[in-house]
């Protein structure tokens, strides 16, 4: 019984979740001109996050999913202009009352403007 209680309080303490907001073919942040053939997609995938941490009940800010696809994107490089094959994920952990952490997370293949 004991070992229930203290299970079933370390599961609430503890608790987290992720969430996959979706799957993307194409994702940018830039002005894309679609009519041009000029682009190329790499084969290396790259990633980008935006995290926010909170203290106790007040957060410094809230996550933006835009900026961690903007991070991705100038992780490839500057003549980065989108994602394709994109997945977007959102996950947050807590311990009530103490310390806790918001983040998007974003995961793709870079377009590269020829």
């Amino acid at each position: 019984m004991k070992k229930l209680l203290l299970f079933s309080l370390l599961s609430v303490v503890l608790a987290s979740c992720s969430t996959r907001v979706g799957n993307f073919t194409v994702l940018s942040t830039r002005n894309m001109d679609i009519t041009k053939y000029t682009y190329k997609i790499s084969p290396t995938r790259v990633q980008g996050s935006d995290e926010t941490l909170f203290f106790g009940i007040l957060s410094s800010d809230q996550p933006c999913a835009q900026t961690a696809i903007s991070k991705a994107m100038e992780a490839a490089g500057p003549d980065c202009v989108g994602l394709s094959n994109a997945t977007i994920n959102y996950k947050w952990w807590w311990i009530p009352y103490i310390h806790g952490s918001h983040t998007y997370t974003v995961e793709g293949n870079p377009i590269l403007n020829k």
